[in-house]
């Protein structure tokens, strides 16, 4: 009897479990923005390839002059991002804040559009979008020129969706500095606005000169609020200054802030002899105030032989990196808004190969890699891109040469002068490609295992164990009943 009352609470207890694990393991994992990871005591920098990319929203079509879109500001929000951004042309001259919103982080749906006719002034620059954890409201606070091209930062009225914002609604929340010889006197703009610790907090460009590259006083500067409207300066500004010699002695504006376990980290850029450079300063943990700057710069944001990036804006969703970013090159008239995805995982995997001296990605252009694996001189990958665009990924085979069969890809070609492996995706959905420099059989079991195995394998792991419990159960049940019969 006591044996059996055992069995019967062994039984309910794995039961109980196995349901546990089952749901758990059948649930696609909850959507996260940046301020949910990493867990560190001190914000790293995060760098990505703008070799390898997808253009999120093209530059302006049938249009002559300067034709950009860019100067992101992006949220997700429920499985859902938004982004703000802007859109300027030369011929004719237009100026435009834009609201488009997505699923995937890649194929991007307008809901709004509002240009300088309506909402005033004469040009609209880097703005910024939020969702205020306080009242699940919408925010956006924007960048706006006068007709002597002084820039002031605004506010619309709060909303809960995003295609409702009123320019009716306009409000100014920060002003320039009305005293002279001041560092913001001129403009403020590019606002950055993040909540933390019931306080609003904005970082943004002041400037206290004619703009110009070489010659403005642009820097950092810190605003802070109690309600979101009225903004007060820190009184140290401004928060990032230039050098006195080094690669950001000219402009220094900002570009994005990371958050992980109290601490902050922030993209901004610097100039000197015409190049631009991204920087990294750190805020130190649960301490709003003046940052540290890197002695050193990450990357070139603007040279002639290199792709321009500006306007830098980061997300993390699910543990993946999505840089979005203004990008062209120096010599152009046009400007993408493109968007670089980076899975860490999958970027150290491909670093090992690379030091391993076997085949690895070089880069990849209109799509992203989402699993990758070689193994059996097979190399295994999934390209996630916009449905209907055409993906070039180059490969550097090493010593391998050129591979026996490409499956999965629209067409290849390989260039045995550089060991370089091009290959032609169509996507639809996830494209799952195999490059194999092999004519053996793949082996049982090792076909598409991405490097997040438990991922793939926890809803199936869980299923056995539930319909083994349940089987069990039936097994004692019927031998229950057999003996009382």
């Amino acid at each position: 009897m006591e044996r059996g009352a055992k069995l019967r609470r062994f039984i309910s207890v794995w039961f109980l479990c196995s349901l546990i694990l089952c749901l758990v393991g059948s649930f696609p994992p909850q959507v996260k923005g940046i301020t949910e990871a990493p867990s560190s005591e001190a914000v790293e920098p995060y760098l990505f390839d703008p070799n390898s990319y997808i253009t999120v929203i093209p530059h302006p079509q049938d249009v002559t002059g300067n034709q950009w879109s860019g100067a992101p500001s992006v949220i997700c929000d429920k499985g859902v991002f938004w982004m703000l951004w802007r859109e300027a042309t030369t011929n004719p001259p237009t100026r435009s804040l834009v609201i488009s919103n997505s699923t995937d982080g890649l194929d991007f749906t307008e809901v709004w559009r509002r240009s300088t006719t309506k909402i005033g002034g004469v040009s609209v620059e880097r703005s910024s979008l939020i969702k205020d954890p306080s009242t699940n409201k919408f925010k956006l606070y924007f960048c706006n020129a006068d007709g002597a091209y002084v820039w002031r930062i605004y506010k619309l009225a709060d909303v809960s969706d995003p295609a409702n914002f009123d320019h009716v609604t306009k409000k100014l929340v920060l002003d320039v500095n009305q005293t002279t010889n001041n560092w913001d006197e001129n403009d403020v703009k590019d606002p950055h606005v993040f909540y933390w610790n019931n306080t609003y907090w904005m970082l943004y460009m002041g400037n206290g000169d004619p703009w110009g590259w070489e010659t403005s006083t642009a820097r950092v500067g810190l605003a802070y609020s109690f309600d979101g409207t009225n903004f007060a300066k820190y009184p140290e500004n401004p928060i990032i200054n230039a050098s006195l010699s080094g690669w950001d002695s000219a402009v220094v504006p900002n570009d994005a802030i990371v958050y992980a376990n109290g601490s902050w980290g922030i993209y901004f850029e610097g100039w000197k002899d015409g190049k631009g450079r991204i920087g990294w300063a750190r805020w130190s943990k649960g301490n709003v105030s003046v940052p540290k700057k890197d002695s050193d710069w990450l990357f070139e944001c603007i040279h002639p032989e290199e792709p321009v990036i500006r306007y830098l804006d980061v997300m993390r969703v699910n543990g993946v990196y999505y840089f979005y970013y203004e990008s062209g090159t120096n010599t152009t008239d046009w400007h993408d808004l493109r968007v670089t995805v980076v899975d860490p995982n999958i970027q150290a995997y491909n670093d090992n190969l690379r030091s391993e001296g076997k085949p690895y990605i070089l880069n990849i252009i209109e799509a992203w890699a989402s699993s990758l694996t070689y193994f059996s001189d097979r190399l295994f990958l999934t390209l996630k891109g916009k449905a209907g665009a055409v993906s070039t990924t180059k490969i550097n085979t090493t010593d391998r040469g050129s591979p026996k069969r490409v499956s999965g890809a629209t067409s290849w070609i390989y260039n045995d002068t550089n060991k370089i492996l091009t290959v032609t995706v169509t996507h639809s959905s996830p494209e799952a490609i195999v490059i194999e420099w092999t004519e053996d059989e793949i082996p049982v079991g090792g076909y598409l295992i991405p490097v997040k195995k438990f991922e793939l394998l926890a809803p199936w792991v869980s299923s056995a164990l539930l319909i083994a419990a349940v089987a069990l159960s039936a097994f004692y049940v019927k031998r229950k009943r057999k003996k009382q019969g």
